[in-house]
C-alpha cells in the first residue's frame, strides 16, 4: 500500500513542480503574444474599414501609424491613405469589407503602387509583422535547443557553426552536398605512402 502512495506522491510532485510550471509559462507567453497582436490589429484596424471611415478618422489613425513606423513611412502617408480610401470607394462599391491582403493584391494588379507607395508599404508591414516575429523567435528557440543538447559534447566553434547552419536553413537547403563531401574527403583523406 505504501508503494502506491509513494508513486502517487512522485506523480503529484512531477505534476506540480514540472508540468504545471511549463503550462503556466506557455500560457503567459501566449497571453503576451496575444496582447502584442491585439495592439498591432488595433493600430492597423483602419486598413480593414477604409470604405466605411470618414477622411478625418483615416487621417488621424494614419498619423499614429506613421509616427510608429516613421523609418518606413513618409509624413505624406495620412494624405495618401485618404486618397487611397477614395480610390477604394470608387473601385469596390459592391463589396462590404476588403481585407488587407485583397487591398494589396488589387494595388499591385492595378499598377497603383507608384501612386500610393506608402500605402503599399503599410499593407506589407501589417501583413508581414506576425510572420517576421515568429521567424525570429523560431531561430532563437532552435539555437537554445541546439545549445542545450550539444553544449557538453562539442567545442564552441563547432556549436556556433551548427547553430548558424540551423538558423540559415533556407540557404543550407540550396547547397550541393556532393561538392562539399568531396572537398571534405580530399582534406581528411588518409593516404598510404
Amino acid at each position: 500500500m505504501k508503494d502506491v502512495e509513494a508513486v502517487l506522491l512522485h506523480r503529484e510532485q512531477f505534476r506540480i513542480n514540472t508540468f504545471l510550471v511549463i503550462v503556466d509559462c506557455l500560457l503567459s507567453e501566449l497571453e503576451k503574444q496575444g496582447d502584442i497582436y491585439k495592439t498591432l490589429t488595433q493600430d492597423f484596424d483602419l486598413l480593414f474599414y477604409l470604405q466605411k471611415k470618414p477622411a478625418t478618422s483615416i487621417r488621424d489613425a494614419a498619423s499614429r501609424i506613421q509616427q510608429q513606423c516613421e523609418d518606413d513611412l513618409e509624413p505624406s502617408f495620412p494624405d495618401e491613405l485618404v486618397s487611397y480610401s477614395e480610390y477604394v470607394n470608387s473601385a469596390f462599391q459592391s463589396e462590404d469589407t476588403l481585407s488587407p491582403p485583397r487591398l494589396l493584391q488589387d494595388l499591385r494588379e492595378s499598377g497603383a503602387t507608384s501612386a500610393f507607395p506608402n500605402v503599399e508599404i503599410a499593407l506589407r508591414l501589417f501583413l508581414t509583422m506576425p510572420i517576421a516575429n515568429v521567424e525570429g523567435e523560431r531561430s532563437f528557440s532552435v539555437l537554445k535547443r541546439v545549445k542545450s543538447r550539444l553544449r557538453s559534447t562539442m567545442g564552441q566553434e563547432k556549436l556556433s557553426g551548427l547553430a548558424l547552419l540551423t538558423i540559415e536553413s533556407e540557404t543550407t537547403k540550396c547547397l550541393d552536398f556532393e561538392d562539399i563531401i568531396e572537398a571534405f574527403a580530399l582534406q581528411k583523406a588518409r593516404r598510404k605512402i
